[in-house]
């Protein structure tokens, strides 16, 4: 098979529509690169180091709009030493039950694990293996109103449990 077969000529033809389409799409991106007026004002200066454009900014752009600072956590959950249950590696996903408990998808050791809202370890299944309740790569986990889904990608399968696990 020669590329000819797939490239002709009559298949590279825009109709007339096509053409202006093309044209505005092009024109419509150099325009957005464009750098557009100057409007940074006094509080920003510009200047060169050895070849490299250097831009300081004294103070925010914005001037009215509220700021947000990021408080101290609600709960700390894991542990770096001690008790196995509370250290944590490659977390994939946590959720709040609706009873205020924590369900953590701990990839890892591939286990799911239940804390209590203060981060309390309670309880812990699954586990590596490709049997019921036991994972392979889990790598998410989702919740309803009574049941529980963690997902496995090797095993391309959704575990349901219960709300209790």
């Amino acid at each position: 098979m020669s590329m000819r077969r797939f490239f002709t000529s009559r298949s590279l033809r825009l109709e007339e529509g096509s053409r202006a389409l093309l044209v505005a799409c092009v024109l419509l991106v150099v325009s957005a690169c464009s750098a557009g007026p100057d409007k940074v004002g006094r509080n920003v200066s510009f200047r060169d180091s050895a070849g490299i454009q250097v831009i300081e900014s004294r103070a925010p752009r914005w001037e009215n709009t509220p700021h947000w600072v990021v408080g101290a956590p609600v709960v700390e959950i894991g542990s770096v030493d001690g008790d196995s249950s509370g250290i944590l590696f490659q977390v994939q996903d946590a959720v709040r039950l609706s009873d205020g408990r924590i369900l953590v998808a701990n990839g890892g050791t591939n286990e799911l694990r239940f804390f209590t809202g203060s981060g309390r370890h309670l309880a812990t299944i699954g586990g590596t293996g490709s049997g019921p309740g036991e994972f392979r790569w889990l790598t998410g986990v989702w919740v309803s109103a009574d049941s529980m889904f963690a997902f496995d990608n090797a095993l391309a399968r959704v575990s349901v449990f219960t709300d209790q696990g």
